[in-house]
Protein backbone atom coordinates (compact mmCIF):
# COMPACT_ATOMS: atom_id res chain seq x y z
CA UNK A 1 0.00 0.00 0.00
CA UNK A 2 2.87 2.36 0.79
CA UNK A 3 4.31 2.14 -2.73
CA UNK A 4 0.97 2.17 -4.60
CA UNK A 5 -0.18 5.46 -6.06
CA UNK A 6 -3.88 6.15 -5.50
CA UNK A 7 -6.49 4.79 -3.17
CA UNK A 8 -5.87 1.52 -1.37
CA UNK A 9 -8.08 -0.56 0.90
CA UNK A 10 -6.27 -2.55 3.54
CA UNK A 11 -8.67 -4.83 5.41
CA UNK A 12 -7.64 -6.14 8.80
CA UNK A 13 -9.41 -8.26 11.38
CA UNK A 14 -9.56 -7.48 15.05
CA UNK A 15 -8.08 -10.78 16.18
CA UNK A 16 -4.56 -12.11 16.07
CA UNK A 17 -4.18 -14.98 13.63
CA UNK A 18 -1.41 -17.53 13.43
CA UNK A 19 1.34 -17.12 10.87
CA UNK A 20 0.63 -19.41 7.91
CA UNK A 21 3.69 -21.57 7.36
CA UNK A 22 4.59 -23.90 4.54
CA UNK A 23 5.16 -27.58 5.21
CA UNK A 24 8.78 -26.87 6.15
CA UNK A 25 7.71 -24.35 8.82
CA UNK A 26 8.66 -21.18 6.93
CA UNK A 27 6.10 -18.33 6.65
CA UNK A 28 4.19 -18.58 3.36
CA UNK A 29 3.80 -14.83 3.13
CA UNK A 30 7.19 -13.85 4.54
CA UNK A 31 10.52 -13.09 2.98
CA UNK A 32 10.41 -13.14 -0.79
CA UNK A 33 6.61 -13.13 -1.04
CA UNK A 34 5.28 -10.54 -3.46
CA UNK A 35 1.56 -9.81 -3.43
CA UNK A 36 0.09 -9.60 -6.91
CA UNK A 37 -3.49 -8.38 -7.21
CA UNK A 38 -5.79 -11.17 -8.39
CA UNK A 39 -3.24 -13.94 -7.88
CA UNK A 40 -4.28 -16.88 -5.72
CA UNK A 41 -1.71 -18.55 -3.47
CA UNK A 42 -1.33 -22.33 -3.26
CA UNK A 43 -0.69 -22.80 0.47
CA UNK A 44 -0.80 -26.62 0.38
CA UNK A 45 -0.88 -29.02 -2.55
CA UNK A 46 -3.44 -31.81 -2.80
CA UNK A 47 -4.76 -34.37 -5.25
CA UNK A 48 -8.21 -35.31 -3.88
CA UNK A 49 -9.69 -31.82 -3.71
CA UNK A 50 -9.15 -28.27 -2.53
CA UNK A 51 -10.35 -25.78 0.04
CA UNK A 52 -10.45 -22.26 -1.39
CA UNK A 53 -10.46 -19.66 1.36
CA UNK A 54 -9.00 -16.37 2.52
CA UNK A 55 -8.10 -14.23 5.50
CA UNK A 56 -8.67 -15.64 8.94
CA UNK A 57 -9.96 -18.92 7.54
CA UNK A 58 -6.68 -19.93 5.88
CA UNK A 59 -5.13 -21.21 9.11
CA UNK A 60 -8.33 -23.13 9.87
CA UNK A 61 -8.33 -24.66 6.37
CA UNK A 62 -4.73 -25.77 6.87
CA UNK A 63 -5.69 -27.45 10.16
CA UNK A 64 -8.62 -29.21 8.43
CA UNK A 65 -6.35 -30.29 5.59
CA UNK A 66 -3.62 -31.54 7.92
CA UNK A 67 -6.08 -33.59 9.99
CA UNK A 68 -7.65 -35.20 6.92
CA UNK A 69 -4.17 -35.82 5.44
CA UNK A 70 -3.40 -38.09 8.39
CA UNK A 71 -6.42 -40.15 7.25
CA UNK A 72 -5.17 -40.41 3.67
CA UNK A 73 -7.13 -37.50 2.16
CA UNK A 74 -5.03 -35.06 0.12
CA UNK A 75 -6.59 -31.59 0.01
CA UNK A 76 -4.98 -28.50 -1.44
CA UNK A 77 -5.47 -25.18 0.35
CA UNK A 78 -5.74 -22.08 -1.82
CA UNK A 79 -5.66 -18.54 -0.48
CA UNK A 80 -7.99 -16.23 -2.45
CA UNK A 81 -6.77 -12.81 -1.26
CA UNK A 82 -8.73 -10.79 -3.83
CA UNK A 83 -12.33 -11.79 -3.27
CA UNK A 84 -13.56 -10.27 -6.52
CA UNK A 85 -10.88 -11.65 -8.82
CA UNK A 86 -10.15 -15.09 -10.25
CA UNK A 87 -6.70 -16.42 -10.98
CA UNK A 88 -7.43 -18.37 -14.15
CA UNK A 89 -4.19 -20.35 -14.01
CA UNK A 90 -4.79 -21.62 -10.48
CA UNK A 91 -8.49 -22.27 -11.14
CA UNK A 92 -7.70 -24.32 -14.25
CA UNK A 93 -5.50 -26.56 -12.07
CA UNK A 94 -8.13 -26.75 -9.31
CA UNK A 95 -10.82 -27.67 -11.85
CA UNK A 96 -8.97 -30.94 -12.41
CA UNK A 97 -9.72 -32.04 -8.84
CA UNK A 98 -12.82 -34.09 -7.95
CA UNK A 99 -13.81 -32.01 -4.88
CA UNK A 100 -13.73 -28.24 -4.46
CA UNK A 101 -14.90 -26.40 -1.36
CA UNK A 102 -15.04 -22.72 -0.50
CA UNK A 103 -14.68 -21.93 3.20
CA UNK A 104 -15.23 -18.43 4.50
CA UNK A 105 -16.40 -16.42 7.48
CA UNK A 106 -18.66 -14.27 5.30
CA UNK A 107 -22.15 -14.97 4.00
CA UNK A 108 -22.10 -18.02 1.78
CA UNK A 109 -24.63 -16.40 -0.59
CA UNK A 110 -22.47 -13.40 -1.41
CA UNK A 111 -18.90 -14.51 -0.82
CA UNK A 112 -16.26 -16.24 -2.89
CA UNK A 113 -18.45 -19.31 -3.42
CA UNK A 114 -20.56 -17.63 -6.10
CA UNK A 115 -17.48 -16.16 -7.80
CA UNK A 116 -15.70 -19.52 -7.84
CA UNK A 117 -18.86 -21.37 -8.96
CA UNK A 118 -19.39 -19.01 -11.91
CA UNK A 119 -15.81 -19.51 -13.02
CA UNK A 120 -16.05 -23.29 -12.66
CA UNK A 121 -19.06 -23.24 -14.99
CA UNK A 122 -16.95 -21.59 -17.69
CA UNK A 123 -14.43 -24.40 -17.24
CA UNK A 124 -17.24 -27.03 -17.44
CA UNK A 125 -16.26 -28.39 -14.03
CA UNK A 126 -18.03 -31.67 -13.34
CA UNK A 127 -16.74 -32.52 -9.87
CA UNK A 128 -18.35 -31.92 -6.49
CA UNK A 129 -18.47 -28.24 -5.48
CA UNK A 130 -19.77 -26.97 -2.15
CA UNK A 131 -19.57 -23.66 -0.30
CA UNK A 132 -19.27 -23.33 3.46
CA UNK A 133 -19.81 -19.99 5.14
CA UNK A 134 -22.08 -17.99 7.38
CA UNK A 135 -25.76 -18.44 6.53
CA UNK A 136 -27.22 -15.67 8.69
CA UNK A 137 -26.32 -12.52 10.51
CA UNK A 138 -26.43 -11.27 14.08
CA UNK A 139 -24.12 -13.57 16.00
CA UNK A 140 -21.33 -11.90 17.91
CA UNK A 141 -18.75 -13.04 20.42
CA UNK A 142 -15.41 -14.77 20.62
CA UNK A 143 -14.33 -15.92 17.16
CA UNK A 144 -14.07 -19.61 18.03
CA UNK A 145 -17.55 -19.56 19.64
CA UNK A 146 -19.11 -17.79 16.64
CA UNK A 147 -17.44 -20.23 14.23
CA UNK A 148 -18.83 -23.16 16.24
CA UNK A 149 -22.34 -21.64 16.21
CA UNK A 150 -22.12 -21.29 12.43
CA UNK A 151 -20.81 -24.86 12.04
CA UNK A 152 -17.56 -23.53 10.60
CA UNK A 153 -15.23 -24.66 13.38
CA UNK A 154 -12.39 -26.98 12.44
CA UNK A 155 -13.84 -30.10 14.11
CA UNK A 156 -17.25 -29.75 12.44
CA UNK A 157 -15.66 -29.08 9.04
CA UNK A 158 -13.45 -32.15 9.36
CA UNK A 159 -16.54 -34.31 10.01
CA UNK A 160 -18.50 -32.74 7.12
CA UNK A 161 -15.69 -33.03 4.57
CA UNK A 162 -14.86 -36.54 5.75
CA UNK A 163 -18.50 -37.49 5.14
CA UNK A 164 -18.69 -35.80 1.71
CA UNK A 165 -15.47 -37.35 0.46
CA UNK A 166 -16.06 -40.70 2.22
CA UNK A 167 -12.35 -41.35 2.76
Amino acid sequence: AAVHEGNVLLGMGRNRWPVICDEKGKPCFGEGYQFEYGKMDLVREGTDGAILTYGAMVSRAVRIRDTLAREGCSLAVVNVPCVQEIDGTVMKTMAGLPYLFTYEDHNVRSGIGSLIARHLLTLRYNGHFQSFGVTGYGKSGETDDVMALAGLDVDTMIMVLRDIMKK
